[in-house]
């Protein structure tokens, strides 16, 4: 069995799944370094549940992510661009924010 049997799978794509439901859930996975299946347990919305799971498949290989994206009903080549799109769209608007939190540190300091 398949360590992520138990986990929901995403039924949109990430281009589909609000950027700020992502950029919350991949902080919480990545900066604070919180393991998906307790995300999942504090989620209070499906809308948040398939966010974290979005989340999670940037930590997987293509052909997983394909595997448990399967009731996404777009092509396999737009899931696979737009995982890699959104992945770096999430990273920019991060560090965007880590320059502005610096700056404002600056101005304060």
């Amino acid at each position: 069995m398949k360590l992520t049997a138990h986990l929901p799978h995403p039924k949109h794509c990430f281009c589909n799944i609000q950027m700020g439901l992502l950029i919350k859930w991949f902080i919480k996975r990545h900066i604070e370094a919180i393991p998906t299946v307790e995300l999942l347990e504090i989620a209070d919305s499906d809308a948040d549940k398939e966010a974290i799971c979005a989340v999670a498949m940037f930590d997987i290989d293509e052909d997983s992510m394909l595997e448990l994206m399967g009731d996404v009903h777009l092509p396999e080549h737009h899931i696979v661009h737009c995982r890699a799109k959104v992945k770096q769209e999430l990273e920019q608007e991060l560090e965007q924010e880590l320059e502005q939190e610096l700056s404002n540190d600056d101005c304060t300091a």
